[in-house]
């Protein structure tokens, strides 16, 4: 049952497991934050990792598919969103597009065969789909990450493809005429759908076309009438609340896509999801005031008293996006702080407490910032979200 909102849910488990032992959310005056420098930093050390995991490609394939398995999404984002990560920093212009393109190139040469079998497209090549096959969390988020190649890369080898899925996604989107893509045969989750129209922005840009607008305006009446809180956030599904899980990635991609949504929607996800403990700050999970599930459940990742992992891990993406800059030096104090919390974790065997959420196929591992290569590649985009030039070339 996951989709994009659970892709950074282990950043924070870190976190949550020693709350009652930190103290993140105030700075002081002789230790003032640089939430730049902290970013940065983090940045760089996720980039050294990758570019070390991926000398040889055959290696990271692996290590991904087995370290990922517990996630349903294991087989496409720890390849996609390495490739979102080093797409933003090159396009932020700290590293060389070359290097990028390099690795990027990697991580998508292994996510065609994987996300074709996903897909179960005939001859297991992509090229021979005629439509999505209700595949919408798939489908999109590797336009994304092929949309992101071509953000960066003049290089041609991937356009047919970027094309035709690209245009499997269009024709999708107008049969439903507003409605929300199918994430899955079984069920969809709204922000599904909004990855997906990102990714076709992205094309738009490329190819100095317009098509996303209309599509995105009829996508958003639809949200209007339908799927509304009374705080004015989108549901997470037909049967769910607003949810900080998925608000915090669609705060990222509205600031690309169309920024004026974004700015609108950030101070009501602020006024129903921005919980400051004092003591430990982030984003709920459900709106304040809504128990909805106190333990949390597969997408929130862990909880404490309401904040959950994943809104808090990719809100530091989303506070960047939104310049919020008070609430981005509370996270980036917490980021600074991941190595000596992931050593005490470590010292306690947290790995037992691991278990208790994920069984026997994740522990902790200090190589990664995150203490699992999963929440490193969501870490790696959240933290390296940049603005998107209005046109590519």
């Amino acid at each position: 049952m996951m989709s994009i909102k659970p892709t950074v849910k282990v950043l924070s488990l870190f976190l949550i497991l020693l709350l009652p032992t930190l103290c993140f959310a105030e700075g002081d005056a002789q230790h003032p934050i640089n939430s730049a420098q902290i970013l940065k930093a983090t940045a760089e050390k996720l980039r050294l990792t990758f570019d070390d995991l991926l000398r040889v490609p055959e290696h990271y394939r692996e290590l991904a598919l087995k370290d990922c398995a517990i996630f349903p999404e294991g087989r496409l984002y720890p390849f996609t969103l390495p490739v979102m990560g080093y797409a933003n920093m090159a396009m932020a212009g700290e590293i060389e597009k070359a290097h990028a393109i390099k690795q990027m190139q990697k991580l998508i040469d292994m996510s065609i065969p994987l996300t074709a079998e996903q897909l179960n497209a005939p001859g297991n090549d992509l090229m021979n789909l005629r439509n999505t096959k209700r595949q919408g969390t798939f489908l999109g988020m590797f336009n994304y990450g092929l949309s992101c190649y071509r953000m960066v890369s003049d290089d041609d080898r991937y356009t047919a493809l970027h094309e035709h899925v690209t245009r499997l996604l269009i024709n999708e989107f107008m049969s439903k005429d507003g409605w929300p893509i199918d994430s899955y045969p079984t069920y969809t989750w709204y922000v599904d759908s909004l990855v997906a129209l990102a990714s076709i922005d992205m094309w738009d840009r490329i190819n100095h076309k317009n098509i996303t607008a209309g599509l995105l305006k009829k996508h958003l009446q639809w949200r209007d009438k339908f799927a509304l809180t009374a705080q004015g956030l989108p549901k997470a599904t037909a049967y769910q609340t607003s949810r900080g899980c998925d608000l915090s990635m669609q705060i990222c991609l509205f600031a690309n896509m169309q920024p004026e949504i974004a700015k609108a929607m950030y101070p009501a996800y602020v006024k129903a999801h921005w919980l400051d403990l004092k003591f430990i700050a982030g984003f709920t999970e459900w709106p304040i005031g809504d128990p909805g599930l106190p333990m949390g459940d597969i997408d929130s990742g862990p909880m404490f008293m309401g904040l959950g992992a994943t809104a808090t891990g990719m809100g530091i993406g989303a506070t960047i996006a939104a310049d919020d800059q008070a609430r981005l030096d509370i996270l980036a104090k917490e980021l600074g702080q991941v190595s000596t919390i992931i050593q005490t974790m470590m010292k306690l065997d947290v790995n037992d407490n691991i278990k208790k959420w994920f069984g026997d196929e994740l522990t902790l591992d200090q190589k990664y910032i995150s203490g699992f290569l999963y929440g490193d590649a969501a870490l790696f985009y959240s933290v390296t979200w940049t603005k998107f030039p209005d046109r590519v070339r």
